[in-house]
């Protein structure tokens, strides 16, 4: 009974802070999602493998744990914290387009546009249909000086997700821009 109350317990801390790592406060996802970080490893200390695949203490896979501890770390400005996050998502399952994104994001960030350039890749081969993953990409290909390919990749994007206006109209600002060349 008190195993089940705290399981709860973490999953609320768990549920609240991926919400704050996506709208809210970043160093509050933090610090709610090292809890239930602390939370899973304490749970898995006997576990001769190391961490599980899915959270011992709240049911979810440790691969999302990760990835909004990392995205909370990179909102908060902590970089290599964030790296080392999103690596032990894909550690935990290695086909993560949203994972790729993320870390592609954190390169950003520290101005490592090469290597983001290469997440953004792996993210749209991890998930061909994953609109986000495409349009990061050509963002990242037009910042790259190549606003061809860029307007391809973003073509594509505009394809899996047609409702999109501000895409709409960057794809248009980067014709434009193409025209005016």
């Amino acid at each position: 009974a008190a195993s089940d109350v705290y399981k709860r317990q973490v999953s609320v801390r768990y549920w609240l802070g991926r919400a704050k790592a996506v709208t809210g406060d970043a160093r509050e996802a933090q610090r709610l999602l090292e809890s239930v970080v602390a939370a899973n490893v304490t749970a898995s200390a006997g576990n001769a493998k190391g961490l599980a695949p899915a959270s011992p203490v709240n049911d979810r896979p440790l691969a999302d744990l990760y990835r909004s501890l990392g995205a909370a770390l990179r909102k908060s400005g902590q970089v290599d914290r964030a790296r080392e996050a999103l690596q032990a998502s894909l550690q935990q399952h290695t086909d993560q387009a949203l994972t790729f994104v993320e870390l592609g994001l954190t390169d950003l960030g520290a101005g490592d546009r090469a290597s983001a350039l290469g997440h953004f890749k792996r993210a749209v081969a991890a998930a061909p249909d994953y609109a986000l993953g495409h349009y990061h990409l050509g963002e990242t290909l037009l910042a790259a000086g190549e606003p061809l390919e860029a307007a391809q990749v973003l073509q594509r994007a505009l394809a899996l997700q047609p409702n999109s206006a501000a895409w709409h109209h960057r794809l248009a600002r980067v014709h434009l821009a193409l025209y005016d060349s």
